[in-house]
């Protein structure tokens, strides 16, 4: 094959791979029908009990005018703290519109508040005895402060972590005229001490939360009722 040829076929390949990327991130911005559920993060437990943890948790009311930016069709906040009070914030939201949950990434919304991230890796929760999930998990300095993030979004069975993730889902879901709502949950906690420590503690939390959303009654993500 001549160098001139050879030439053509990877621009012919790159034009192909520039233009799987663009459909998949406009089919990502495409908004499909969705179903609200018919439970709310409010009803989630404020204690939750593992091998390893028990944790108590209080809600933390957020700025109405936050909650209109983010554009969820609901958000709920909580900080939940071990025996030993090592605390974690949970931001929990559900989406309408998948488009709109996807732009408000963790990773774009931390970098734009001027946090640098330092690692950033995946991990797996057990979300129920036969299934387990991947989770986005990285930490952050800012002025001196250390935080570790993890953070997964849920539509139906499928975990994505932002647009270009929504854009394979809707192709994993074309056919279906109705879609489930967008779960996000995102934990933050300090990262100051022990990394490994912090790890633990905020996964097992992770988990916890990933087991009571896909509990038998919300394994579709589906329901009739809006939250209120």
């Amino acid at each position: 094959m001549s160098n001139t040829t050879l030439r053509l076929w990877i621009v012919v390949a790159l034009v192909l791979a520039a233009y799987g990327v663009s459909f998949l991130v406009k089919a990502g911005a495409a908004t499909p029908e969705v179903q609200l559920p018919d439970w709310t993060f409010r009803e989630m437990p404020k204690q939750f009990s593992s091998q390893s943890e028990i944790w108590r948790g209080e809600d933390a009311e957020m700025d109405p005018k936050v909650t209109a930016a983010i554009g969820a069709h609901s958000v709920v906040d909580r900080m939940y703290r071990d025996e030993k009070g090592y605390a974690v914030s949970m931001h929990t939201a559900i989406f309408a519109n998948p488009a709109e949950g996807a732009l408000h990434s963790p990773v774009n919304c931390y970098r734009g508040a001027g946090w640098a991230k330092i690692t950033e890796m995946s991990a797996e929760i057990q979300v129920n005895d036969e299934r387990s999930v991947p989770v986005n998990i990285s930490t952050w300095e800012r002025n001196g402060e250390r935080v570790m993030v993890v953070y997964w979004y849920q539509i139906g069975e499928h975990v994505l972590f932002g647009r270009f993730d929504l854009g394979k889902v809707r192709w994993a879901m074309r056919g279906q005229p109705v879609w489930p709502a967008m779960v996000k949950v995102l934990l933050q906690t300090s990262a100051e001490g022990d990394l490994d420590d912090a790890k633990t503690r905020i996964l097992d939390l992770a988990e916890q939360i990933g087991r009571w959303i896909n509990q038998p009654s919300h394994q579709t993500l589906v329901g009739e009722q809006p939250e209120t």
